[in-house]
């Protein structure tokens, strides 16, 4: 049994193999970006601004925020537990969202995303994989 977890402490009884790091971007569609950033991205823009993310425990977009405004935010939020489908939302205009930058990439050359960078692009997100060490295992 096997999970793959981007929290750094292992599941109870398992150990942490390194995977890799997955480069993310905070991204909208230059509509929503217009809509609710007409004066640019500000910690108080932030607060208001609907925001897409994966799941509950998804806290990519509240870290950048943090590192990025040093500010916590907690606006209106849209869940969807699909990578694919974040990103559809968020090309949509429904909301911005942090997305991988090898799927983002194809979006922003073409102008149909804009890269909300206040100051630098979001570090990498580091991803691993948990591995029992003992018969019976639950990584869930």
């Amino acid at each position: 049994m096997a999970a793959v977890t981007a929290d750094p402490a292992p599941v109870v009884g398992c150990k942490i193999y390194p995977l890799g790091a997955i480069a993310y971007v905070a991204v909208a569609s230059p509509e929503f970006q217009d809509r609710c950033f007409p004066a640019g991205v500000d910690a108080g823009s932030l607060q208001e601004a609907p925001m897409l993310r994966f799941d509950r425990r998804d806290e990519l977009q509240s870290r950048w925020a943090r590192e990025a405004w040093a500010t916590a935010v907690s606006p209106a939020t849209h869940w969807t537990p699909s990578t694919q489908d974040l990103l559809d939302m968020t090309l949509a205009g429904l909301g911005w969202s942090m997305a991988p930058l090898f799927l983002a990439t194809p979006h922003l050359a073409s102008g149909r995303l804009v890269e909300r960078r206040p100051i630098d692009r979001s570090p990498s997100h580091s991803t691993g994989s948990a591995r029992d060490r003992r018969p019976g295992c639950s990584a869930t």
